[in-house]
């Protein structure tokens, strides 16, 4: 089954915040985080991408299924405005 790349960026977008807020779940489960779980969650989905996205370009772009698809999306440049 081929994916679109819309439907790529959707997914690895999406997996990213899942993982944060499943993790920021546990952690408020044996953790009083004091009103700070936004914060935690926010780093927490942004340290999981950056690792994850940095794993996928520098070691072994198998680790992008770790975001939901292996394969990055490609973007094609715009040449003109869409009306």
């Amino acid at each position: 089954m081929k994916i679109s790349d819309l439907a790529k960026s959707y997914v690895r977008t999406i997996v990213p915040l899942a993982v944060g807020l499943v993790i920021t779940l546990g952690l408020r489960a044996g953790v009083d985080l004091h009103g700070y779980s936004s914060l935690i969650d926010s780093a927490v989905t942004a340290l999981y991408y950056i690792g994850v996205r940095a794993l996928e370009h520098y070691v072994d772009g198998r680790f992008g299924w770790l975001l939901g698809v292996a394969a990055a999306p490609k973007y094609k440049l715009a040449t003109a405005h869409r009306k």
